[in-house]
């Protein structure tokens, strides 16, 4: 069975790297078959304090971090599930343990990522391969409930650059994320390296 980023890229999956083709190629669904990724972000979580508060709710769901940490030790897990691949990240940040979980599927255009237990926020995203790393845009975001999805407000709609690279020389890989919103700049900042072991 084709993994998500394998339909989303079509033949351009053949132009990832090796160890990124590894870990996103897809398995049969059900299967246990996975990857564990043991790493430090440099920073992560949202730079502006005083949203903090407004965002803990969807802390709590598991959509996002509100806080705001350096230097700190995650683990991520991905899993073939319901379909998709479903992405679980623990983050020790704030002195408590974070879990933050999505689970992505493909759309024929292209990705499709619902974040949090709940996967009340959902977002559309493109992907390409650029000298062999793996760059998604997300520019468009929805709420979703009862069954429907409602798309926020252009200048309330962030924008969400991803770019996961191999670094040859230490053996490791390394995932930048940037969210920014037209109106306030930079929200989040997601930036670091990791591990993997396949299972």
């Amino acid at each position: 069975m084709s993994g998500v980023f394998q339909q989303a890229l079509g033949s351009d999956f053949d132009r990832l790297h090796p160890e990124l083709q590894q870990i996103f190629r897809g398995t049969a669904e059900g299967d246990a078959t996975g990857w564990t990724g043991h790493g430090v972000f440099d920073e992560v979580g949202c730079v502006r304090p005083w949203l903090a508060p407004l965002l803990a709710p969807l802390q709590r769901d598991g959509a996002l971090l509100s806080g705001f940490g350096r230097n700190v030790a995650f683990t991520i897990r991905n899993l073939a599930d319901d379909g998709g691949l479903r992405a679980t990240r623990i983050v020790n940040l704030d002195g408590a343990e974070r879990t933050v979980v999505s689970w992505t599927t493909a759309n024929g255009t292209g990705l499709v990522d619902y974040l949090g237990r709940h996967r009340r926020i959902v977002a559309y995203t493109t992907a390409a391969v650029r000298e062999g790393e793996l760059h998604l845009h997300s520019a468009d975001a929805a709420i979703r409930a009862r069954g429907r999805h409602f798309f926020l407000p252009r200048p309330l709609r962030p924008s969400v650059n991803t770019v996961h690279r191999f670094d040859a020389r230490r053996k490791q890989h390394h995932i930048t994320v940037i969210v920014t919103l037209p109106a306030l700049g930079r929200l989040f900042s997601y930036r670091g390296w990791f591990d993997v072991t396949v299972d």
